[in-house]
């Protein structure tokens, strides 16, 4: 067997290289985890960060949420404010009609006997008391003075009668009594089902609510698409004459349809909506709060608060409205 010789240099190059490939992978390997550890730590630091970031963010939401406000600088604002409580809803539609006479309080005066009119006592405008004379006239038939009375009282409002006239049979005297007055509604098709006799009714005049209650539904005449609801006002304003209420003046009235005791409500005037949803703010010492609450049924005053509030907190319940424009304002100050 022929051994083969090796140059002594060729072995010493080859184990050189043999000894640098070796050697090779373990910085490669130590530089990889020295990186990915690198990493590591660049990535828990982010972490870090963010949540710092969002728990910075979340205490300025919080901060953001309150509004400071002395009950100095509030009551020159306007601002005031009411306790949650429970109490009635009621539900209404509005109606829209005239004022009337009571036709069994309207009397129309002619003279008993035909003669010729001697004096007139009474005059346009005159409030009159029921046996009151109003005019003496001579009869034609017995030439005797006779008195011409009042059958009501009320007020004079129209007269046909001067010295010397012949009576005839015509008006001489027109008395309205206008203690009682009632309004006349047209009720359209979409609202008939919704009104009905003894419901309450209330009407805005002069800043004075007057209550009334619908007496009767009637059709319309002639075959008009409407019903009319006759209803009697209470409580009147007197005297009863511009500017107050009379005859033939054109109103507009709320008839309560539904009424709901509910167990929270809070004045309309205190929603307010915020990202669309609406709040109430709620008072705690010198801090308001914008609180979302659920609303329920509602009237022309009030809503049921389903949930969000309790009963006997302090709410701002009029000129709610600065305290949202406030709070946009502190917002749009602190995003610059």
């Amino acid at each position: 067997m022929k051994l083969i010789k090796f140059n002594p240099l060729f072995i010493k190059l080859l184990a050189a290289l043999f000894a640098v490939v070796v050697a090779m992978p373990q910085p490669l390997l130590a530089h990889s985890d020295n990186q990915t550890q690198h990493d590591q730590d660049n990535h828990q630091n982010e972490n870090k960060h963010k949540a710092e970031s969002e728990e910075h963010d979340d205490d300025h939401d919080e901060h953001q949420a309150e509004i400071k406000l002395t009950d100095a600088v509030a009551k020159q604002a306007g601002v005031e404010f009411s306790q949650v409580q429970g109490g009635e809803i009621k539900q209404s539609v509005q109606l829209f009609g005239q004022v009337v006479l009571d036709p069994t309080q309207v009397s129309h005066v002619r003279a008993r006997f035909t003669g010729i009119i001697d004096k007139v006592m009474a005059n346009t405008g005159d409030t009159v008391k029921k046996g009151q004379v109003l005019a003496e006239i001579e009869s034609n038939e017995s030439l005797k003075i006779y008195r011409l009375k009042s059958p009501i009282a009320g007020v004079i409002t129209a007269r046909h009668a001067n010295p010397g006239e012949l009576t005839q049979q015509q008006i001489l005297f027109t008395i309205n009594n206008i203690d009682q007055i009632w309004v006349e509604f047209k009720v359209f098709p979409s609202q008939a089902a919704k009104v009905n006799q003894g419901q309450a009714v209330f009407i805005q005049s002069n800043n004075q609510t007057i209550r009334g209650s619908i007496k009767h539904i009637l059709p319309a005449q002639e075959q008009k698409p409407y019903l009319i609801a006759r209803a009697l006002l209470d409580d009147l304003p007197q005297p009863i004459q511009p500017p107050n209420l009379y005859p033939g003046l054109m109103i507009s009235a709320q008839v309560i349809t539904h009424t709901e005791t509910v167990a929270l409500k809070v004045n309309n005037k205190a929603i307010q909506e915020i990202d669309g949803q609406p709040v109430v703010f709620i008072k705690q010492g010198q801090t308001f709060t914008p609180t979302p609450v659920t609303i329920g049924l509602k009237d022309q005053q009030y809503s049921q608060i389903l949930s969000g509030l309790a009963a006997g907190q302090t709410y701002v319940s009029t000129n709610s409205y600065l305290l949202k424009a406030e709070l946009g304002k502190s917002a749009a100050e602190h995003s610059h």
